[in-house]
């Protein structure tokens, strides 16, 4: 038996506190390229982990197209350290989290009236060392 110690988490919800969408800059399927960023807080007292990922849509323009911040917030159960949070946690919390924004920019550009940007899917797992790089613990994780 194995004395390796499995963090149990669960989403607990998700928003999108900050959305812009630039009309004028369009891109087509051609010019399309997205970035992801992605950083954390992590409340110990409260095991409580506040995921910030956004992501920006650019056209042939150096200003994105569409900008979405999403937070997410993570439990986990039991107590846990930051130090402790196990490496599949920051690639999975990204990988829970994408769907829901890439239907919101698909919902976002059909609702606007213009062309629906359906991206694909991603492999986000090169976003893991980035979030966990700026992941900081938080005496009150509201960021």
């Amino acid at each position: 038996m194995s004395n390796i110690k499995t963090a149990a988490f669960r989403l607990i919800n998700f928003e999108f506190p900050d959305v812009i969408m630039r009309g004028n800059l369009r891109p087509t399927v051609e010019t399309l390229s997205v970035n992801f960023s992605a950083n954390g807080f992590y409340d110990e007292k409260e095991c409580v982990f506040d995921l910030n990922f956004s992501t920006n849509v650019f056209g042939e323009e150096s200003s994105p197209y569409i900008t979405v911040s999403c937070k997410a917030r993570y439990k986990f159960d039991g107590s846990i350290l930051l130090t402790d949070i196990p490496e599949y946690f920051y690639a999975n919390s990204i990988a829970i989290l994408f769907p829901y924004v890439r239907a919101y920019i698909s919902l976002l550009t059909t609702q606007a009236n213009q062309k629906a940007v359906i991206l694909p899917t991603y492999n986000l797992s090169s976003l893991a060392s980035e979030l966990k790089k700026n992941t900081i613990v938080s005496a009150n994780a509201e960021h």
